[in-house]
């Protein structure tokens, strides 16, 4: 039996919106320093919209029932939706967290590579 892979359609990529919003966040906070190097909040607030925004996406994903996307790869259901939600969420906050008590602690240079390593981890939780 050979296995062809397909492409995905926009209804699989609509169901993984959150974790595809999360990568071009992560790719956001790499190049925001470019606009202005000394900035702490500039990538922080990248990362606080990118978060927000998927997790607007996880929510609004939660209605579908038990589906299997990327040739059965992947399961979406409310019980996934959820706890990808409060990951979202909980993530949201450790963020906003670190803004406002731990922000003058951290090297301008080293925050970007700090939300990029939180999100890539958030990405990866996701997809558990």
């Amino acid at each position: 039996m050979d296995f062809v892979p397909a492409l995905p359609n926009s209804h699989e990529m609509l169901l993984v919106l959150p974790e595809c919003l999360l990568v071009v966040t992560m790719s956001a906070v790499i190049l925001v320093p470019f606009l202005n190097r000394r900035s702490v909040t500039n990538p922080t607030l990248v990362t606080i919209v990118g978060l927000g925004s998927a997790l607007l996406a996880a929510i609004f994903t939660t209605n579908y029932s038990g589906q299997f996307i990327f040739s059965s790869m992947l399961a979406i259901d409310p019980f996934s939706q959820f706890f990808k939600s409060m990951l979202l969420l909980f993530t949201l906050m450790v963020v906003l967290q670190w803004l406002l008590l731990r922000r003058d602690e951290v090297h301008p240079f080293d925050v970007p590579d700090l939300m990029c390593l939180l999100l890539g981890a958030a990405v990866g939780m996701a997809l558990m």
